[in-house]
Parts: structure tokens; C-alpha cells; sequence
């Protein structure tokens, strides 16, 4: 491949969208079978998302092991034993007690490196053929069997160095960036990414997972983290200049600024002293997050040049613990992540950032081609649901809307961001999940939608709360306005009731 066409990434796509793809380290080298893996597979990964929104590929390079042929870092790969399959199941995080995913993807990456294959660079190159740029993701603090010391996702690094850890912090274990070893560990790692392979960008996902100081110990570890994002951008410069072309810094921190920095995670400064080129926020885990406040960072972000993009999860919930599979194999509809994008969209994200949504490019690829873009997704079918906030700073809990329980004679409201005004003609309907015996119809209970009343139907039972009825209340077009859509519920019954989801759909006839 010449080097003008290995950086032509800017050449006329098909259409005017714009999405970043995160293929994580944890699930890009599932498929096939053990030890059966080649480079066909890893086109699979790759191939569906060209001619869609997808303008950034980017792909996962680590847990607590390393994912490609490392030397600075232990390899996944070095965890392995012949028939090894026991040793890596049980992982708390997955909630399966017998999980070979992890077993499967290292036997898979090992069978790649027999091969002669590298894939982040044969990956990262099929991807620039297609138009799009390069990255690679490094997870700053993975999670993944941080409560089992022994399991063999935690490297031997990690294992015998107890003293590393956040011992105290509310979410865990995790390495704890107040102290230098930690740092030069991962920097020694970020150095070899630059330096093995030919990017276009380099993300630190601080947000897999946020737990980087021991908690009380965010203020003073907020000043050495920034010091230290100085020193990665001066390897990226430095990189860039020998590569002869620019390497962008991005950073992957959560949805709330006042969050991000309660938590050690100054983006704002690390963007005003010019070490980052784009922001990714969102939410931790569990759910996406459908008012990621963008007016907010633009505010904060203003005069840096430094643009804000949202990140849609692969799961969404109404509170913490709620279930958030929402079909038999995709954790989020269609419909959802259209509800989610629009919002952002709207709220001026530059484009969208779909994480952990795995192979679904190759399953459901239409979806990559809506998402991007604002135009493409206002006459679409989409839903938007009642959410809660992840992560929170240790200590100062951001209440949840959900669950509400209504006395009679009260009222509670609800508000979520819908975006543009839709077209006239639009069938809106709001869901409420309801607790207790599922029942037809509750006689009593009132909805408006932006003070417009609404038409109680027949109830029908949750998708995700079998025990639970879900109860839809028809909304005319006419009630619906830009930006926010306020709802009201009002029990009018003689008896309280518990309110455990609340959605808005909208539907375009023809």
C-alpha cells in the first residue's frame, strides 16, 4: 500500500455521515471456533462497515493484557495453557458462570500470530481501504475480573503488584494512577502502539473502567493525571513528526463534565493546554445515556477547537440493576439507538461513537447507515427512553428518576430530549411500565405530553419486566416541540403506583 493512499482518508465517501466504531479488545477475536481464526475473520470484522456512516475504525489493544504481539506489555496469549478452557471461566463481570469468551479469543489470537498476522496492522489497513481513519483504544483501567486476583485476565503484573491498586475506591480494584509505576506501565504501552504501528489516532478510554484514585484522593490525583496527559502528548507529537503526518489524541471520559473531573479526569484542561483532539463521553456501563448534556462541554470547550462526540453504549436501562436486554440477541433496538443518536445529534455531537455493539455492522447493517447523520434519521422510526447517570463521583449520588412511585392524588413528572420537532403526521405514543399484576387498563391514571392530553390503550406486559404491564398512552402530533418533550403523570386512582420505565416513541406512516 503507497503512502498516499494509506492516508487518502478524507476522499469522497458515499454520503454526508459521520460514525466512530469501537471494536473492543474483549470480543473482536471471539469467532470462530478456538484456534480456527484468519485474516477471512478478521475481514468480517472490518468489511460491513464500508459504504455506511462509519468514518472512524477503532479497535481495541488491550485489558490487562495486551492484544497484539507485544513486548512491552504480557499478551493475552501468555495466560494460556494446553486445554486451558476452566481457567477462564467464571468472570463475576460477564454473569455467566461458565464464559469461554475470553478463552476462545485468546486461542484465536495465538492462532493469528502463527499465521504470521498482526492484527491491529492488517485491521487498521483493510480499514484506511475502505476511506476510513485508523485508531486504536487503549483501556486504561479494565474491570474485567478485578474482584478475582487469581483469575488469568489479570496479568502477572497486575497480580503481584496488590500495593498498584485502588484499594477503597467504591467501584474496586483497579490501577491506581496516583502512583509513578502505573504511569510508565501504561505509557510504555502507548509509546509501542505509536511506535508498532502507522495510526491515525490513539483513544484512552478512562472510561473502561473509572476508577483511576483511591476515593478522597481525586483533587490531587485530577493534578498528576493532567501533568501526565502532557507527557502522552508529547509521544504522540513526537510520533507524528517522525510519521510525518498528524496522530490525534482522544480521550474516552464520562457523560458529565462535573463528573469526569469529580472523578480525577480534567478533559477540560487537557483540552485547553492543547494535549487532546476530540472528546468521547458517555456513560460507564449499563446503560446509554440519552441526555448527554453537549451544550454544556461545548460551553466548557469554547476557543479550543476541540470537538465533542457521544457514545451510545450497547445496552440501556432505566435505573441502576433494571434489565437492559431489550431482544432476543441485540441488546438495544433499532429504534433506540436512532432515539439516542438523534439526540445527540441534535445537541450538536459531532457524530456518533457506537461502543461494544460487536458484529452487529455484518448483522444489521442498515443501522450504519442512519446513524451519522441528522438528515437521515428525522423521517426513521426511533424511541427514547427514561435513563440514569453512570458513573457518579464515590459519595455524591445523582438520584434517578426511576423507580417513581405516585401517591393518589399526585403527579410526577418526566423529561426527555427528543430533538428536532418531528413531521407533522407523526404517531407518538409514551409506554409506561407499570408495577404489579399486569391489568388491561388503569382507569385513573393520566399522561400529558407537553401539557397536550394523551389516549389511554390497552396495556400490554414489558418486554424487559415480564411481571410488569406496559401501558401506552396515544400522543397527537401536534404536541410535540424541539428539544425537550415534558411528561406528566397524574393518578387520579384511589391507590399509589410504581412507575419502573417510561418511553416516548415516534412512528412515521408510510
Amino acid at each position: 500500500m503507497t503512502a498516499p493512499e494509506k492516508h487518502d482518508i478524507h476522499r469522497k465517501r458515499e454520503s454526508s455521515g459521520k460514525l466512530f466504531f469501537n471494536q473492543d479488545s474483549d470480543n473482536h477475536y471471539y469467532h470462530p471456533l478456538p484456534g480456527e481464526m484468519t485474516v477471512k475473520h478478521l475481514n468480517r470484522i472490518v468489511d460491513p462497515l464500508n459504504h455506511t456512516h462509519t468514518r472512524v475504525f477503532v479497535l481495541g489493544a488491550n485489558a490487562k493484557f495486551a492484544t497484539f504481539p507485544s513486548t512491552a506489555w504480557e499478551v493475552i496469549t501468555d495466560a494460556l495453557l494446553p486445554d486451558d478452557a476452566a481457567r477462564f471461566t467464571g468472570v463475576a463481570d460477564s454473569g455467566a458462570a461458565d464464559d469461554p469468551w475470553f478463552h476462545r479469543s485468546a486461542m484465536n489470537l495465538r492462532a493469528l500470530f502463527a499465521q504470521g498476522i498482526d492484527p491491529p496492522a492488517y485491521m487498521l489497513a483493510r480499514a484506511r481501504r475502505y476511506g476510513m481513519e485508523g485508531w486504536l483504544s487503549v483501556r486504561m483501567n479494565d474491570g474485567h475480573a478485578r474482584n478475582q486476583p487469581d483469575h488469568p485476565l489479570n496479568s502477572r503484573f497486575y497480580r503481584e503488584h496488590p500495593e498498584y491498586w485502588t484499594v477503597g475506591n467504591t467501584l474496586g480494584n483497579a490501577w491506581d494512577y496516583a502512583l509513578a509505576p502505573v504511569r510508565a506501565h501504561f505509557l510504555a504501552l502507548i509509546t509501542e502502539l505509536l511506535d508498532r504501528y502507522d495510526l491515525d489516532g490513539i483513544e484512552l478510554d478512562w472510561n473502561r473502567s473509572p476508577n483511576h484514585f483511591r476515593d478522597g484522593h481525586y483533587d490531587e490525583g485530577r493534578a498528576i493525571l493532567t501533568r501526565w496527559m502532557g507527557e502522552v502528548r508529547q509521544a504522540v507529537e513526537a510520533t507524528a513528526a517522525r510519521r510525518k503526518h498528524r496522530i490525534q489524541l482522544v480521550v474516552r471520559v464520562p457523560a458529565r463534565p462535573e463528573v469526569a473531573r469529580g472523578i480525577g479526569l480534567d478533559a477540560v484542561a487537557w483540552a485547553r493546554r492543547g494535549y487532546v483532539n476530540r472528546l468521547i463521553v458517555g456513560p460507564y456501563k449499563g446503560t446509554t445515556d440519552y441526555d448527554v448534556p453537549v451544550e454544556q462541554w461545548k460551553r466548557l470547550l469554547r476557543g479550543t477547537g476541540v470537538p465533542v462526540t457521544v457514545c451510545l453504549e450497547h445496552v440501556v436501562s432505566f435505573f441502576p440493576g433494571a434489565p437492559n436486554r431489550w431482544s432476543h440477541f441485540w441488546c438495544m433496538t433499532r429504534e433506540q439507538l436512532r432515539g439516542a443518536a438523534i439526540g445527540a445529534l441534535h445537541r450538536g455531537s459531532d457524530g456518533i461513537y457506537l461502543f461494544n455493539h460487536m458484529s452487529r455492522p455484518a448483522d444489521d447493517p442498515e443501522l450504519f447507515r442512519e446513524l451519522g447523520d441528522l438528515n437521515t434519521l428525522e423521517s426513521t422510526g426511533r424511541d427514547y427512553l427514561v435513563t440514569w447517570v453512570s458513573p457518579e463521583i464515590p459519595g455524591q449520588p445523582i438520584p434517578c428518576d426511576l423507580p417513581r412511585i405516585i401517591e393518589p392524588g399526585g403527579t410526577a413528572a418526566f423529561r426527555i430530549y427528543t430533538g428536532p420537532k418531528p413531521a407533522r403526521g407523526v404517531l407518538g405514543t409514551v409506554f409506561l411500565t407499570l408495577a404489579g399484576p399486569v391489568r388491561e387498563a388503569h382507569p385513573g391514571l393520566y399522561v400529558t405530553v407537553n401539557d397536550h392530553p394523551t389516549e389511554q390503550q390497552i396495556a400490554g406486559t414489558s418486554p424487559v419486566f415480564p411481571d410488569h404491564a406496559r401501558l401506552p398512552f396515544l400522543v397527537a402530533s401536534d404536541s410535540f416541540s424541539r428539544g425537550y418533550t415534558n411528561i406528566e403523570v397524574r393518578n387520579g386512582t384511589v391507590e399509589e403506583i410504581e412507575i419502573n420505565g417510561v418511553e416516548l416513541t415516534m412512528r412515521f406512516p408510510g
